[in-house]
């Protein structure tokens, strides 16, 4: 008797996937109207690639194939933010352009343990995409939309090395930006950052980044999850744009013990430092990690574009770990407890501090209040530079001509954020508070009190709300004696940058006021 053997197959799929984007954004230029009367714009889709040994796209052979972009219509007539999901209109191919492929040059920081080079390089896509749409509704007329576009592009997958997601291998990847209405143009701004950053662990360190908009519009910057969207995984790495946008589009899954507010681990943070545009960095564990950054654009106070980017950022381990942050030098000013003053609504607000580091590294400094924002306190402080000639100990000045009513105000706080040149980076933040008291003397008696303008000044400054005769010396900050006046402009165009003093004699009365002079650049 014959027997049959029967041998069942399983058929298992495997994906052949690869680990290589570290980030991304897109941007966008009006190029006008197109002949069919439909808004044009030149998109930009600019990746950031892996080429270490894990890539499979070693610099300069980035992915060649088309990036498609999914276009779709807003749902709402204001908000590009709100609403629900959104409907694909059209769909478009930005093509690889191999001549603005570009290996990045990453700084990593000296005098580190366990420091590595990194690799990595843009690959840029681009295309001229007609914004208009061919309308079912309107027998397949093209249609320009009232409400705005979408534009999304999803691409898998990240690379391994990042902790704060679970599985950044096969999480995808979405890059978002939003395009106003046809009877809107605009052009997309730009935010200068470093894509990828290298820093030390257990130290605070600093992530510059400046803005520049080519049609004037303000720009709010916040720290988001990165985007995972709907369609791309480790199964579909190279997906096609669906039907429907997810909306809000779907963010990463975070790792364990991280989140959008502690996206290094517990105790670490993110923070934003607008004036100053800083990114404050903080970590406890050493290793690789994404964050997202979001642009909200506001043109006459209206929200008219919104653009997702990811950074990744790794954190070494650095040495030593004793090297402590500048602080307050009480030799060459106040001292650390000395950082609370109570003043006087019309007074004057005058110390020194100086900073000094006692590994001798190189002291920089900047500093955050809106204290120094004439929008919000007129005249505001400001603080100047008296001394830098070791690069260790260096010495300040804070002066503020506190104004009537500044008590209703009360208290001002201000922050110094003092770093070292270390490896590491060491950054010490101190804070300062003042409070402002009202003075019971008659208004009308304070509101003649003149001011000088500009303060600081380039060259020529303004003495302001004085009547009749009086008299200016000018005299250095060291009390040299530089020239007379009576006449109440003041021009100090031929002496050097630093801080003057001004001694108006008037009637029986002599004031004292004091004006910065900066560098002209």
């Amino acid at each position: 008797m014959k027997r049959l053997l029967l041998f069942v197959f399983t058929i298992i799929p495997v994906y052949i996937f690869s680990t290589h984007l570290l980030g991304g954004h897109m941007k966008y230029v009006y190029l006008g109207l197109s002949p069919n009367g439909c808004a044009q714009y030149q998109i930009s889709l600019i990746k950031y690639i892996n080429c270490d040994a894990s890539s499979n796209f070693q610099f300069p052979n980035a992915p060649t194939q088309d990036a498609v972009i999914g276009i779709y219509e807003h749902d709402q007539f204001s908000n590009p933010n709100g609403g629900g999901n959104k409907n694909l209109i059209k769909t478009a191919n930005l093509v690889y352009n191999p001549t603005l492929t570009t290996l990045l040059s990453v700084p990593i920081p000296s005098d580190c343990i366990n420091s590595t080079s990194k690799c990595v390089y843009t690959a840029t896509y681009e295309g001229t995409v007609e914004l208009c749409y061919n309308d079912t509704s309107n027998n397949g007329a093209l249609t320009p939309s009232q409400k705005g576009y979408h534009i999304i592009h999803e691409r898998c997958c990240r690379n391994n090395s990042i902790l704060n997601i679970n599985s950044p291998g096969s999480q995808g990847m979405a890059i978002h930006c939003y395009i106003p209405p046809d009877t809107l143009p605009n052009n997309s701004p730009s935010i200068h950052v470093d894509s990828i950053w290298v820093g030390c662990v257990n130290d605070t360190s600093q992530l510059p980044y400046y803005i520049n908009d080519l049609d004037g519009d303000s720009i709010v910057v916040s720290i988001t999850s990165p985007l995972n969207g709907s369609n791309s995984a480790a199964f579909n790495p190279v997906p096609q744009p669906s039907n429907i946008l997810t909306w809000p589009i779907p963010p990463v899954v975070y790792s364990n013990g991280f989140s959008l507010t502690s996206p290094f681990g517990n105790g670490s943070f993110v923070n934003l430092l607008y004036t100053q545009q800083v990114l404050n960095l903080y970590s406890y564990v050493q290793g690789d990690f994404c964050i997202g950054i979001k642009l909200f654009e506001y043109r006459n106070n209206n929200l008219i574009g919104i653009y997702n980017r990811e950074i990744q950022l790794t954190f070494l381990n650095c040495s030593p770990s004793n090297n402590t942050p500048p602080n307050l030098d009480p030799s060459q000013g106040i001292s650390a407890n000395q950082t609370m003053f109570t003043i006087t609504e019309g007074d004057t607000l005058d110390f020194d501090f100086g900073l000094s580091d006692t590994q001798n590294d190189s002291v920089f400094m900047i500093y955050s209040g809106l204290i120094f924002d004439s929008n919000h306190i007129n005249p505001p402080a400001y603080i100047s530079t008296l001394s830098q000639q070791n690069p260790a100990n260096t010495l300040h000045n804070f002066y503020w001509e506190s104004p009537v009513n500044s008590s209703f105000n009360s208290p001002f706080s201000f922050k110094l954020y003092v770093t070292d040149s270390y490896c590491d980076n060491n950054l010490r933040i101190i804070p300062f508070l003042i409070y402002v008291n009202s003075n019971n003397t008659s208004v009308e008696n304070k509101i003649y009190k003149f001011n000088i303008y500009p303060n600081p000044t380039k060259g020529i400054v303004e003495l302001q709300g004085i009547n009749g005769s009086f008299k200016v010396d000018l005299y250095d900050y060291a009390g040299k004696y530089l020239q007379s006046t009576i006449h109440s402009t003041i021009d100090l165009s031929n002496y050097p940058s630093g801080i003057y003093l001004l001694k108006v004699a008037y009637g029986d009365k002599t004031q004292e006021l004091r004006v910065v002079k900066e560098n002209i650049h």
